[in-house]
């Protein structure tokens, strides 16, 4: 298994646990993260970058602007490695963790109401993951995201480092799935910093537009249901 240090961490599932992977997808993870690190020598400094925007003298929004500029610079430097196209929202069904300090600020941009949510335990965070997967955001609008020049950090800096979104798909059992990505650490943990006390949960606690729309597997009861299908109809 790779160390979770500089460089990659493989990931499974929607909530980032490290995990024994196939040798070829060790292989491959550790050859695109090289190949991200050489065309963009700065990542080497990310750690200096993060802890400048903590440190910054600045106003919340000028803040979360700045941690934006750097989530977009990675979203870049990986894009060439990653797994990512336009088109593809397997990630807008997973769980979107965010907190109240970027919710007001994203409320404030779009013109919405932000909501508090309920308070939570860090244990529910893996549950509200596995609860929420597979469906989609409200904000998913046509296969795009309808609010992307405010969309959350978390939203800016998900890739994958595999050959395809294959394994992105909420349909893969979690157990199974296994989603290489840069270790993104020092961002989050800059994140966490600029929030200070204020609430997290999914997006969709916190914006009535983005409430969760059906699963797939939900659709599907509810599709069958209506017909009327099954044995002894």
């Amino acid at each position: 298994m790779m160390e979770s240090g500089q460089g990659t961490a493989l990931v499974r599932g929607p909530w980032g646990e490290t995990r024994e992977v196939p040798e070829a997808l060790e292989e491959l993870a550790r050859q695109k993260t090289l190949a991200v690190y050489r065309a963009n020598p700065w990542l080497e400094r990310l750690t200096e970058a993060a802890g400048a925007i903590i440190r910054a003298d600045v106003t919340h929004t000028k803040r979360l602007k700045m941690l934006r500029a750097l989530a977009d610079r990675i979203n870049v430097a990986v894009s060439k490695q990653a797994a990512c196209r336009r088109g593809c929202d397997a990630c807008c069904k997973i769980q979107v963790e965010m907190t109240g300090w970027e919710a007001k600020i994203i409320g404030e941009e779009m013109g919405i109401k932000v909501k508090e949510p309920a308070p939570a335990k860090a244990e529910d965070s893996k549950k509200r993951s596995m609860d929420l997967l597979g469906k989609p955001c409200g904000f998913l609008k046509a296969g795009e995201c309808s609010i992307y020049a405010s969309r959350p950090i978390a939203c800016r800096v998900h890739h994958s480092l595999n050959m395809d979104a294959a394994m992105c798909q909420p349909e893969v059992n979690p157990a199974e799935s296994m989603v290489p990505t840069l270790n993104m650490t020092m961002l989050h943990l800059a994140y966490a910093a600029c929030s200070g006390k204020t609430g997290a949960g999914d997006i969709s606690e916190f914006f009535d537009e983005a409430r969760r729309g059906p699963s797939v597997i939900e659709r599907c009861l509810d599709d069958g249901n209506g017909e009327g299908s099954g044995v002894g109809s």
